[in-house]
């Protein structure tokens, strides 16, 4: 009876050790950003200029969503024609490096889960003589910790 005592005492002793008193897990610390990227656009709209009658205006909301902060370097954004798949005219692609969008929102750098809205337009025509587009958004950046990181999104307008 008294070895199993001593048996139990140590099995005890032996569970408790190692741990140095800390149960409490340790949360990993991410080494790299992630980019959700959206779009919220708004109804088109029509001008009276021929050669570009329509007008869209969007909005790409720009989120990192795993705690590491994102230095923007460029975003691109494509416009298509829905129907069609043919660029829009007199320009389909929209480029702005990440000083044009620190100028646009006063900021190109995101915080560790934090987000940046970038404001866009375009007065457009399309091949087909229609108006429904369809925007296909890249964004590029350097993470806090040097790794270079993108996202993509994409909507219809009609």
């Amino acid at each position: 009876m008294r070895s199993a005592a001593l048996v139990g005492l140590v099995l005890l002793t032996g569970c408790h050790a190692g741990t140095n008193g800390n149960t409490s897990p340790t949360t990993p610390v991410p080494s790299t950003a992630a980019l959700s990227v959206s779009v919220d656009a708004q109804p088109l709209t029509t001008t009276s200029d021929p050669a570009a009658p329509n007008m869209a205006q969007w909005q790409v909301v720009i989120q990192e969503t795993a705690g590491v902060g994102v230095e923007i370097t460029f975003l691109n954004t494509t416009i298509r024609d829905a129907s069609s798949g043919a660029l829009a005219t007199p320009m389909g692609l929209i480029t702005l490096p990440g000083t044009v969008v620190a100028q646009q929102t006063g900021s190109s750098h995101i915080q560790p889960r934090g987000s940046l809205t970038v404001p866009q337009s375009l007065q457009y025509a399309l091949p087909s003589g229609g108006s429904a587009i369809s925007l296909i958004v890249g964004v590029q950046g350097r993470d806090d910790n040097g790794h270079v990181v993108s996202g993509s999104g994409q909507a219809n307008i009609n």
